[in-house]
């Protein structure tokens, strides 16, 4: 009994230790993207109408993304079972199209949204980039949160989110106090955060076709 409670309280232990690497990696991630979030955000409401429609479409951002958050927590919970049903191989096939017909549907609801403020702003040049960047931005979401953080790859999205997602983001903000100190378009906001998210997608895109991560749960 004595040897048991020993084993049992080093399993404890060990769990404890892989919930808080966890905690910490995924804390890591998600304030770096914050405050790079808050920098830009910041930085936007310096340009005028430009700024002022960033902060709309941040604060409607905010409404898009809870429903992939929604979308993706129930097929986190499907693929977790998947993983662990099939000795952690599962098919992403389903999975894809789920992220896709969300993202599909989000943008929708997002230019209808947006067509409603055209009436005080003028959004005919911004429309475009902003839902490509609603559209690539919940593949993104889904893919972290459904299925590679479901699957434990923890450590990876904290570094896309750190070096891809925050610092790409602090550069656009510097990028952009240059645009207004010499009179450019500042709809270049847009463009920016569009490529970036088109470039995560494709990063994120190869790291499910290369199945890495399977292994290194």
């Amino acid at each position: 009994q004595g040897i048991e409670f020993i084993h049992h309280t080093e399993s404890n232990s060990i769990q404890r230790s892989e919930i808080f690497e966890f905690v910490k990696n995924n804390m890591k991630g998600n304030l770096t993207v914050c405050l790079s979030e808050l920098i830009l955000v910041t930085v936007a409401l310096q340009l005028g109408e430009i700024g002022v429609l960033y902060g709309i479409f941040f604060a409607l951002d905010k409404l898009f993304n809870s429903i992939t958050q929604a979308v993706s927590n129930s097929a986190g919970i499907q693929f977790g079972k998947e993983l662990s049903l099939n000795s952690l191989e599962a098919q992403l096939g389903p999975f894809v199209v789920i992220g896709f017909l969300n993202a599909i549907l989000v943008s929708l609801i997002s230019l209808v949204s947006l067509n409603f403020y055209s009436e005080f702003f003028t959004l005919s040049h911004y429309l475009s980039p902003i839902i490509g960047l609603v559209f690539f931005k919940s593949i993104n979401t889904y893919f972290f949160k459904g299925i590679l953080r479901q699957g434990g790859d923890i450590e990876w999205i904290k570094t896309v989110n750190i070096w891809i997602t925050s610092f790409v983001k602090i550069l656009i903000s510097i990028f952009l106090v240059f645009v207004s100190y010499y009179g450019l378009s500042a709809e270049l906001l847009f463009w920016a955060l569009l490529v970036q998210s088109l470039v995560i997608s494709l990063i994120i895109s190869r790291r499910l076709i290369s199945k890495r991560w399977f292994h290194e749960l």
